[in-house]
C-alpha cells in the first residue's frame, strides 16, 4: 500500500525556510524525532545544538556548498549533503 506524502513547512526564518516530511495520518518526521529526545533527557545538551543550528542557518542563510543538485528537470533544486559537512 502505498501511503501519500507532504512536505510541509517546519520553520520560516529571514533567510531560510526548513521544510519536513508528513505521512499521512502521521505527524511530522520533525515532531517524531525531536519526540524522542524530550526535555531532561539525557540529549539535552545536543539537541539544543541542533536548534541553535537551525536557527543559524535560518538567520544568516544556507551555504550553497553544503548542498548538492537533486533534480533531473534541471530546475535548480539542490538537496543536502550531510555527510560532508
Amino acid at each position: 500500500m502505498k501511503s501519500r506524502i507532504e512536505v510541509v513547512e517546519f520553520e520560516e526564518h529571514k533567510k531560510v525556510t526548513f521544510y519536513t516530511l508528513k505521512y499521512q495520518g502521521a505527524e511530522t518526521e520533525v515532531d517524531k524525532f525531536f519526540d524522542q529526545f524530550p526535555e531532561g533527557c539525557d540529549y539535552d545538551e545536543d539537541i539544543d545544538i541542533i536548534i541553535k543550528w537551525i536557527d543559524h542557518i535560518g538567520e544568516k542563510g544556507a551555504l550553497e556548498r553544503y548542498l548538492r543538485p537533486e533534480s533531473k528537470r534541471k530546475d535548480k533544486y539542490l538537496g543536502n549533503t550531510f555527510g560532508n559537512m
